[in-house]
């Protein structure tokens, strides 16, 4: 999902979270040679700016296919209430350029009142008189559940059987799977392919893991159809055979599936080995079950901010008592934070600066930003306070250096291991880090430990490290080549949030918590109900 589109819907309580789910039918034929390789741009209007289009997301490209059915969906909050407007643009993708088949507007409301929470509509050219049909768009709605479980299994098919002809290449079968609709059970929906296996007709799948949301809404017994495929290049796979189960099927044993084609049953069959059902909690789960959130802060004091006695500083404190940049980002993040902290006592340091009452005169990576021995302060007020305390009393300096107060941070979460806890550290930096590799290597340790980091970037800088240490793009990883266990880290840039509502950057850097809470406790298997974590 796009960054800018993720606050459109932020408006009050939804009255349901939708998938969105996107096929077409018949569509114009932009390739001379070949078929057309359509892929879906979905974009979403500002519910105040109706004019205003944002691109929530892209679906995956399909090669060679003029009536496609993506698995990608998007996840939406629907206001029964609103008038929410969609745009789908759907265009066919060559390798040096991409054209436009046609686009389609509505509303989320036209979807959820159409027969089963289903639209149909013509895909026409933006701009022209005459409206020529380019094709149809078929939208469809579901419910999110709520179920937070995850399915795990391994899968095995055995006796596929080839009839490629001679210039038909090798066998590598893939397998869709698709799930009953919860309005009209006689439907089904595309959610999930798998990787082909190449030219074997024996293949296995060794290690799948789906949400249970993904893959079947969260209903155990919903139908399920598993249809398998030989992969072609041309867009035009060679359906093998099929069959028909549920998630619940299979965890109760029913593990052995014979394939059928045309009503016929196959000698092919598919075992499921080694299933799984993994039962997550949620984020309200851990909230109700007695754990806490602990806030701690650290401030960049490096010169590059700039003399704080001139207005175009980013440390400056304005006489009229109008907030600075930082003051702007502990305010907005803390205020959200602090309702689900145990003790409102707040751990706070400060680095690359050289504080003026520090027994040695040098600069320092990591110092009490209250200039007691003591970190913590009381309350978002208090972190405000000992910033401008420390403001007063520090010399900016350099360079910028993360791994000091990561540092101390991940021991302090050591020594409070046992305690119902989990720790955001939130790191206010006005540019890039010059300590990239300790940085690395205490995430990759952090990831660990019941910890996520928020860094807000202020200021003009481009904040290239900041974003691989983010990890969206890449998989971070330590010195030694290890991985981050799970994703820990959020950067967002603060100029980008400037203009908008005051909490549209605690809801953009707050945004992927909960699901970092619910990954720690599931990937150390701790069950909330325990006495002993």
């Amino acid at each position: 999902m796009d960054e800018d589109s993720q606050s459109v819907y932020n408006i009050g309580e939804p009255t349901e979270k939708i998938t969105l789910h996107i096929s077409c039918r018949k569509l114009a034929d932009l390739d001379i040679i070949t078929v057309s390789d359509p892929v879906c741009h979905v974009y979403v209007a500002d519910i105040e700016r109706p004019n205003d289009w944002k691109l929530f997301g892209k679906t995956e490209q399909i090669e060679n296919n003029l009536n496609p059915d993506f698995v990608t969906y998007f996840e939406m909050d629907y206001y029964f209430e609103k008038i929410q407007k969609v745009k789908v643009e759907v265009f066919d993708v060559d390798v040096t350029c991409m054209g436009l088949i046609g686009n389609f507007e509505t509303t989320l409301g036209e979807i959820m009142g159409g027969i089963n929470t289903t639209l149909t509509g013509t895909l026409t050219l933006p701009n022209k008189k005459k409206k020529k049909s380019r094709g149809q768009i078929i939208l469809r709605a579901e419910k999110v559940s709520s179920n937070n479980d995850i399915v795990y299994f391994s899968m095995r098919i055995n006796h596929l059987k080839s009839n490629k002809g001679w210039f038909c290449g090798s066998d590598d079968p893939f397998v869709f799977i698709e799930r009953a609709r919860e309005s009209n059970q006689k439907e089904f929906l595309r959610v999930i392919q798998t990787e082909p296996v190449r030219n074997n007709l024996n293949p296995t799948w060794p290690a799948l893991k789906y949400d249970a949301k993904e893959i079947c809404n969260g209903d155990l017994e919903c139908p399920l159809k598993f249809k398998v495929y030989s992969w072609r290049n041309s867009g035009h796979h060679r359906f093998f055979g099929e069959f028909e189960t549920s998630i619940e099927n299979i965890r109760s044993g029913q593990t052995e599936y014979n394939l059928f084609k045309n009503g016929l049953r196959l000698d092919s069959v598919c075992y499921f080995e080694n299933f799984f059902l993994e039962e997550r909690a949620s984020f309200f789960d851990f909230l109700h079950s007695g754990w806490k959130m602990n806030l701690m802060v650290c401030v960049d004091f490096t010169a590059s901010n700039g003399d704080i006695r001139r207005p175009s500083s980013l440390h400056f404190l304005n006489p009229t008592g109008k907030y600075n940049d930082y003051q702007n980002a502990i305010k907005q993040v803390g205020n959200i934070l602090e309702v689900y902290d145990y003790n409102h006592q707040y751990p706070c340091y400060g680095f690359g600066g050289i504080p003026k009452y520090a027994e040695k005169r040098k600069v320092s990576h990591c110092f009490h930003l209250n200039g007691e021995e003591e970190p913590e302060v009381d309350g978002v007020e208090g972190i405000l306070d000992a910033y401008q305390f420390s403001l007063l009393n520090c010399e900016l300096y350099g360079p910028t250096h993360f791994g000091s107060c990561m540092r101390k941070t991940v021991d302090y979460i050591k020594d409070r291991i046992d305690e119902k806890m989990y720790h955001i550290l939130l790191i206010l930096t006005d540019g890039d880090i010059h300590d990239m590799p300790k940085t690395r290597d205490i995430i990759v340790e952090g990831s660990h430990y019941p910890l996520s980091i928020i860094i807000i970037g202020l200021g003009e800088n481009s904040f290239h490290k900041m974003i691989e240490l983010d990890g969206d793009d890449i998989i971070l990883r330590n010195t030694k080549g290890e991985a981050t266990r799970r994703d820990i880290v959020q950067f967002v840039k603060f100029n980008e949030f400037r203009h908008g509502s005051t909490q549209a950057l605690a809801e953009e850097v707050l945004e992927e918590v909960p699901e970092q809470v619910v990954s720690y406790l599931s990937q150390n298997g701790i069950k909330l109900d325990d006495d002993k974590l």
